[in-house]
């Protein structure tokens, strides 16, 4: 039998759930995690593009569940060494075209797309809020005029100059470039349109009629224009809802 010093993370969190007769199903009904991430932990396989910070919170609320809340070398390991992580695969060169909505209104990607790791790294992401209830408020202001200023308390409208209102016979048209890779989530009037890694330096575009709904990992990796005109995003850590309509650009 392996000395238990000798073990990895993953496999000690293996030996934990199978000696409770725990299956990863079992798991997921107490923690909603879903159970292709808590495989990927046990087998050390978490992709590293989803960042220390979040592979660590991961482990933590993991390890407590098994019971091993006392155990620093599991609730607070080097990341580095307690995961073996993959190498990096190549993307593809792009979302294959029944993946696509009607709503979309594609550019052709300057560099290839979708890491084979991005599945990884959504449901990840997901479980994540789902458990802890994890949001960022943020807000962003643009005060056209003295008269019209007004306090919001979780949500300020940022409207660049003689750009809105949009009119309502025109479609909302907004296109988004990467400075870096990043994960991003777009609805179109509530639907989901795209939901996937986008690699750096690409271009999309999408339309609405009325809304756009967005899920950024990092705002600081993308530039946003709506019909035209740049949107000034607040450069903050941490992933960031956006609501685009006719008024202007939400933060929540």
């Amino acid at each position: 039998m392996k000395n238990r010093i000798e073990e990895t993370t993953g496999e000690r969190l293996k030996r934990e759930r199978l000696k409770r007769n725990l299956t990863f199903d079992d798991v997921y009904k107490s923690l909603k995690i879903h159970p292709g991430i808590l495989k990927s932990l046990e087998e050390n396989k978490i992709s590293p593009e989803i960042g220390d910070v979040y592979i660590r919170s991961f482990l933590k609320i993991y390890a407590k569940f098994l019971g091993l809340g006392a155990d620093k070398a599991v609730l607070d390991p080097p990341v580095s060494q307690a995961l073996k992580r993959p190498q990096k695969k190549s993307f593809i060169d792009t979302i294959k075209e029944k993946e696509a909505l009607p709503l979309i209104i594609k550019d052709r990607f300057k560099k290839t797309l979708l890491p084979v790791t991005a599945v990884f790294a959504v449901l990840f992401i997901a479980s994540v809020i789902s458990y802890a209830g994890f949001r960022l408020i943020g807000a962003a202001r643009n005060i056209k005029s003295a008269s019209s200023e007004a306090a919001i308390d979780k949500e300020e409208a940022v409207a660049p100059e003689g750009t809105l209102p949009i009119p309502k016979d025109k479609p909302l048209e907004l296109k988004i470039e990467t400075k870096d890779s990043v994960w991003l989530r777009v609805k179109s009037d509530g639907k989901i349109v795209f939901e996937h890694t986008l690699p750096k330096e690409s271009v999309e575009r999408w339309t609405a009629r009325d809304k756009l709904e967005l899920r950024i990992g990092r705002p600081k990796a993308v530039s946003l224009t709506l019909n035209g005109k740049d949107l000034d995003l607040p450069d903050r850590p941490g992933i960031k809802n956006i609501t685009i309509d006719r008024e202007g650009l939400k933060l929540e």
